[in-house]
């Protein structure tokens, strides 16, 4: 992703969000990279220098994870069972539950149903 600073473009590259991502468990860091680029494009006379871009988005993703109610739980979709033999098989049968995807999926749910009272509450 290419910011828009005040003394040129700065890259961000994958490395950067995936080290943050593992620093900023509470949010999805690659989101809140989004958020932070938008409002840079929208703020020109506020942008940061190139030097400055790490400071800037290591600040935004503080107050995200302060803003967080939760720990990020990852979507079955961005999990893959790890529990796999040398073919790359999984190695429990399909009537078998594998329970780390089980805490996943408990934890998912615990959370939706958590926003869910949340916006319903006035």
């Amino acid at each position: 992703m290419i910011f828009p600073t005040k003394g040129g473009a700065w890259t961000l590259y994958q490395e950067d969000v995936d080290e943050w991502q593992a620093q900023f468990s509470a949010v999805r860091v690659e989101d809140e990279c989004h958020h932070a680029h938008a409002w840079c494009e929208a703020n020109p006379r506020r942008r940061k220098t190139p030097g400055g871009m790490r400071r800037f988005l290591v600040a935004w993703l503080t107050r995200a994870a302060a803003r967080a109610p939760h720990r990020y739980v990852p979507r079955p979709s961005d999990w893959t069972c790890p529990h796999r033999d040398a073919d790359d098989t999984p190695m429990h049968g399909s009537q078998f539950r594998c329970q780390q995807w089980d805490a996943l999926e408990e934890a998912r749910q615990e959370r939706a149903a958590e926003l869910g009272r949340l916006t319903m509450e006035p």
